[in-house]
């Protein structure tokens, strides 16, 4: 057998991943990995080799699902994190606190501020202190000018005054625990400090620790001298590829890597490991040294390397370099082992060492292209009559071929994205990025002893990421190139890798029909025709989804087509709600087009994810009220949708559209009579939806004033849902609106612990006052109303449930189930 460390690879991992998320018994394992340890003995003796590979696979796979089930448990029931659920006070969600502990990567800068990542291991609050272990990222805000961003080095203690919570967490269908996965990448809290003032150094680290960070910083500040003259943005892609620091990239340098599918050249990985190896295999061969030295040298540098990225270049570079030194050691005993058995067994020390790996995108990633290449590149033999160069471009094209069809149901499960351009832009970003990263290093170097030949070097550096950027833009022109696509279910996807394993191992008369299977599974990830475009659904349903401290909602018509109500967002952060929460929730919905896209207003909580469900959607109308021509949100929005040829609809006061039997009426705004130059609350579209004797009404952040100005134009409704004005603002809900509409359900969209204060319990008290059911996305996550126009059922993400039943359109009665 060619590769014997894989399938006692894939045993641990599949049993790892099993562990992870279904525990069994661990008595019953125990038990079984002795069982599977006497048989494998018995078979081994008895000369069976199939039984034998059989019982080695099965005993992996069972010390895998013990390895799994407590590296979870470690994770997600981490000391800080169950040390912060004991002493929270009840109904808060965050708490100040003091917190110690050592910087486990250097600061980073960011669109928020100077983010630390802390090994915690004492923890202070009110009323005691505890020693504990966890990991916590905090946020430093305030006046950053003078904010010592140098001395927040890895290795070093801090003390921080913050405010801390749990990362968090978005209940709605589709979406990830994003909290569970935060623990598996170490955190447990997340936080923020108002000032620089309150983060202390109490202890330097190691002398190895301080060389190292030293060292990166060395790095940067030559990097700023010699490539920052000419552009930033090229000055923080060289400091990504020369040291895995991603924190200086722009939000559309990473989207346009992301969408052309080069965006690995940026993430330290194999192919800067193999440069570096490279770079080094040819200078000893200059210098004549012989191939054990040669290895024994080279495994030095790049562990040194390693060493001087440190956690800045994630757990991709330590993957990479594990594979690497363990190939550089074969090579030095004079083992000539093949490639797979090099990946096989670098995966396997990972797993033992890091089971949590296994739920690493970055590990599939790495590890599915390597395999990719393995397998498929020996199948490419040069024909005698091609040159080595068009061999050599060939040999690329077939690479990135095989990369591409090993991370497809990766891609399309982790990121939700399909793309074929990499397969073209390879040809110029791996060159590309070769060119920037020898320049890159040459001008480190440089810049200590001539400063003008590292500017010029420097300028080399630019011009390659100036190259990367333009040829990322071939997909602005060819969008078909690169598309979001629903996570394919986990069926298709072993269904997919099943047919490829089968065709490469079957006879050749049988491979034909796996390798159809394949494309088959392959074809339905990329064109998602499983689920039509428009989805019918009985009646008419609305689904408030939990985005946090924001508004977004889905209306799905009777007849298909479907409504957006804004987006949802979060200010100061490069997090994507749009592509990250509501594009999935939309999926999971059955919903593959929007027919219209409805902003209230734009403040940063309703239209920040508005641009990531247009690109994955791709609405025909885009509707707005009053106009902020010079809002920046507003003005990106409406190129898009320029772009796409949809119509961009400003809508009124007494505006009425019929959307099927569903009548659309807006009660706000008016036409305005003065170019706004700022986006207003009370300039909110205020919408309502009839649909037979039911009443769904959208508010947006209106407050009193506009509440007394429609509160007359609202016809009676016997049964009414209410989106509660304002997420629950002590400034709406008016006493006099709400007796006006008499909401049989109110709806609050608010941020779990969101620091307004929302809802205020003055306002929980008025809806309680006249009757109505309140749901909040905070308590009860995404909300979905379904109605026939007599009979409405509500239900949410938590299983919270309510039935209403309206026997004509003048009376109501109510059968009320939780």
């Amino acid at each position: 057998m060619p590769y014997p460390a894989v399938l006692p690879a894939i045993g641990l991992a599949a049993g790892i991943a099993a562990g992870i998320a279904r525990p069994s018994d661990p008595f019953l394992l125990r038990f079984l990995l002795a069982f599977t340890w006497f048989c494998g003995c018995a078979a081994f003796g008895l000369r069976r080799p199939r039984w034998f590979l059989f019982v080695i696979v099965a005993g992996f796979a069972i010390a895998g699902d013990l390895l799994g089930a407590r590296a979870n448990a470690d994770a997600v029931q981490a000391p800080l994190g169950l040390l912060f659920d004991r002493h929270l006070p009840a109904g808060e969600y965050q708490m100040v606190s003091r917190i110690d502990g050592t910087l486990t990567a250097d600061a980073t800068p960011g669109p928020s501020g100077v983010s630390l990542r802390i090994a915690v291991d004492r923890f202070v609050f009110e009323g005691g202190h505890r020693t504990t272990r966890g990991g916590a990222v905090i946020g430093v805000g305030g006046d950053l000018s003078s904010a010592p961003m140098e001395e927040w080095r890895e290795g070093r203690r801090l003390r921080v005054q913050a405010t801390v919570r749990r990362p968090a967490k978005y209940l709605d269908p589709g979406v990830r625990d994003s909290q569970r996965e935060f623990s598996w990448r170490g955190t447990s809290l997340v936080g923020s400090v108002k000032s620089p003032l309150l983060v202390d150094v109490l202890e330097r680290g190691t002398p190895l620790q301080e060389l190292l960070s030293a060292t990166r910083w060395s790095i940067r500040r030559s990097v700023s001298r010699s490539v920052a003259t000419w552009s930033e943005r090229s000055a923080a892609v060289v400091i990504a590829i020369l040291i895995g620091d991603r924190a200086g990239l722009d939000d559309e340098m990473q989207r346009l890597l992301q969408e052309a599918g080069t965006y690995h050249v940026i993430a330290i990985s194999g192919g800067n490991i193999a440069i570096l190896a490279t770079l080094c295999v040819f200078a000893l061969r200059w210098f004549r040294v012989g191939p054990r030295a040669s290895a024994a040298i080279i495994i030095g540098v790049l562990v040194l390397y390693a060493l001087i990225v440190g956690a800045s270049g994630g757990a991709s570079v330590g993957r990479a370099t594990l594979m690497a030194v363990i190939y550089f050691l074969a090579q030095a005993r004079d083992h000539h082992s093949l490639a797979g058995n090099v990946a096989a067994l670098s995966a396997g020390l990972l797993f033992c060492v890091s089971p949590l790996e296994v739920v690493d995108a970055g590990f599939a990633l790495t590890f599915g292209a390597t395999l990719g290449l393995i397998v498929g590149m020996p199948m490419l033999k040069r024909p005698r009559w091609m040159s080595n160069w068009l061999f050599a471009g060939v040999a690329l094209l077939m690479a990135s071929v095989c990369a591409e069809i090993a991370l497809l149901p990766v891609g399309a499960f982790v990121f939700s994205r399909v793309t074929a351009a990499g397969l073209l832009l390879n040809f110029a970003a791996i060159p590309l990025m070769t060119i920037v990263q020898i320049s890159g290093m040459i001008a480190v170097a440089l810049d200590h002893v001539n400063h003008p030949f590292a500017l010029w070097t420097g300028y080399i550096a630019h011009l390659g990421v100036s190259g990367l950027t333009a040829s990322a833009r071939l997909v602005e022109f060819m969008p078909w190139m690169a598309r979001r696509v629903p996570p394919p279910s986990p069926v298709l996807v072993g269904a997919y890798y099943a047919a490829l394993v089968a065709a490469l191992m079957m006879p050749r008369r049988t491979r034909f029909g796996f390798a159809a299977v394949a494309f088959a599974c392959g074809w339905l990830m990329v064109t998602t025709v499983v689920v039509p475009w428009r989805t019918p659904v009985n009646g008419l349903r609305i689904t408030f989804l939990d985005v946090g401290q924001g508004d977004a909602a889905i209306v799905q018509f009777p007849d298909g087509r479907t409504l957006s109500v804004d987006a949802g967002g979060v200010a100061g952060t490069s997090f994507d709600i749009g592509g990250r929460v509501v594009s999935p929730t939309l999926w999971a919905l059955g919903i593959r087009g929007v027919d219209y896209m409805s902003i209230s207003h734009s403040d940063p909580d309703h239209i920040g994810g508005a641009a990531s469900v247009f690109r994955d959607f791709h609405p025909r109308e885009v509707w707005e009220g009053v106009p902020v021509p010079r809002h920046e949100p507003t003005k990106a929005l409406r190129a898009l949708a320029d772009g796409a040829k949809a119509h961009w609809r400003t809508i009124y006061s007494g505006d009425r559209f019929e959307i099927g039997k569903v009548r659309l009426l807006v009660h706000h705004p008016p036409l305005p009579d003065w170019e706004r130059q700022k986006v207003r609350n009370n300039d909110s579209e205020v919408v309502e939806l009839r649909y037979g004797g039911v009443s769904v009404v959208f508010t947006g952040d209106i407050g009193r004033e506009v509440e007394r100005e429609i509160a007359g134009s609202f016809e009676a409704a016997p049964i009414r849902i209410l989106k509660v004005p304002h997420h629950g603002s002590g400034t709406s809900s008016s006493m006099e609106f709400l007796r006006k509409l008499r909401p049989t359900v109110a709806v609050i969209s608010a941020g779990r612990g969101n620091p307004f204060g929302h809802p205020v319990p003055s306002v929980l008290a008025r809806y309680g006052e006249i009757g109505a059911s309140v749901f909040r996305t905070d308590l009860d996550g995404a909300i979905t109303v379904e109605t026939d126009g007599k009979t409405v059922r509500v239900h949410s993400f938590t299983k919270r449930g309510l039935t209403l039943l309206a026997e004509d359109h003048e009376g109501t009665k109510d059968t009320r189930t939780r």
